[in-house]
């Protein structure tokens, strides 16, 4: 089938960094909501910055694609 299944939809990169950026920032409302408790970064599986340098990347990754 070639490069046509590798490819990703337009925007899906940026989608992904917008999520990725809104965890980061909700995280202490996400703290006091519970269902939430299980989320990465309140239950301090990942680290703020791992999880803003994750964002970051994905954006780069969208620019650099389109």
């Amino acid at each position: 089938m070639g490069k046509s299944t590798h490819r990703r939809l337009p925007g899906t990169d940026q989608a992904a960094h917008y999520r990725a950026a809104a965890r980061n920032d909700h995280r202490d409302i996400d703290r006091l909501v519970d269902r939430r408790q299980n989320r990465p970064l309140v239950a301090s599986a990942v680290t703020p910055r791992a999880a803003l340098t994750f964002a970051v990347s994905l954006e780069v990754l969208a620019f650099v694609e389109l």
